[in-house]
């Protein structure tokens, strides 16, 4: 019987956004947070469900720094076991070894023969490597993207960070019949997205900064990319304008990262009271915050 390797099913469509396809390396990994789906369930619904769940999490992050992301191989291309796991993650074997059919059973991660598994890593290996670690500020690749086949091969990374988003584009677009010259209309319009976004978090990050501090700036753009869309952007920075002005101290308050997230979920609707300068100084922040404020009201970009 040939060896088999587990992979993590559907890995780019379920478990990468814009953000972490255009990085080399995974450090973080985006997780759906529903709870009411059937495989959820049925995982759960078990003596050792919370531990399996948490055997699951734990195979998820070490597939992600796997050559290729999702695939469960290791280093010198032989199959990941419930004991190479469980030295990485510390979880007992017993567990993962009780685990891993049951994530298979409820189709979290499915099997594939070992050759099929070294073909898709040599695929991923032989192609250019042209991003960095650190991916191209506000660079976007819709959320939606083209799912892992299903097949013997894993599709490759997109080699160059800089053509990622129009290759997205193209491929969805003649997956759906559009022509040559409407893909690369498309194309362009996701290249100025891009850089429209770049530029919208500069002008934030520079707000944030000058207050809060530079400490999380890669985390913050993460955030940013992820729940910062066009419609909300004004009520963003208005948010964030009053958030800088009444708590001027850095050593209290929100993280960028967190603050994003958190003010996403009420689409930035949270207004804070200025705070009083401090006697003998002048009360800077105040001051940007109004000007930026006045010019919100007015409808113009504040920066």
């Amino acid at each position: 019987m040939a060896e088999m390797v587990y992979r993590i099913r559907d890995w780019t469509a379920r478990y990468e956004v814009n953000r972490t396809r255009e990085l080399k390396r995974m450090d973080w990994v985006p997780m759906p947070n529903r709870m009411d789906g059937d495989a959820y369930i049925e995982l759960i619904d078990h003596p050792q469900g919370a531990a399996h769940y948490g055997a699951w999490l734990a195979v998820a992050l070490i597939a992600s720094r796997c050559d290729p992301r999702g695939l469960l191989l290791r280093a010198d291309g032989t199959p990941h076991d419930p004991a190479s796991l469980s030295r990485i993650c510390r979880i007992p074997a017993k567990i993962l070894k009780d685990a891993l059919p049951r994530l298979v059973s409820i189709g979290w991660l499915e099997e594939i023969p070992h050759e099929a598994a070294i073909r898709a890593r040599k695929s991923v290996l032989s192609k250019p490597q042209g991003g960095a670690e650190i991916p191209q500020v506000g660079a976007t690749i819709p959320h939606h993207g083209a799912e892992i086949p299903q097949g013997d091969a894993v599709k490759p990374h997109p080699p160059a960070v800089s053509t990622a988003p129009a290759r997205a584009v193209q491929s969805r677009a003649e997956e759906s019949g559009v022509g040559g010259g409407s893909v690369e209309k498309h194309a362009r319009r996701v290249s100025a997205s891009s850089s429209e976004t770049s530029q919208r978090f500069e002008e934030w990050w520079n707000l944030w900064s000058s207050t809060r501090g530079t400490n999380h700036r890669l985390p913050a753009m993460h955030a940013f990319g992820s729940v910062v869309t066009q419609e909300l952007e004004a009520d963003c920075f208005e948010c964030t304008i009053g958030y800088v002005a009444a708590f001027n101290d850095p050593t209290k308050g929100y993280n960028p990262e967190n603050f994003l997230f958190e003010q996403a979920k009420d689409q930035f609707k949270a207004r804070w009271p200025r705070a009083s300068p401090r006697k003998g100084k002048s009360d800077f922040v105040g001051d940007v915050a109004e000007v930026l404020g006045q010019k919100l009201a007015r409808g113009e970009k504040p920066w």
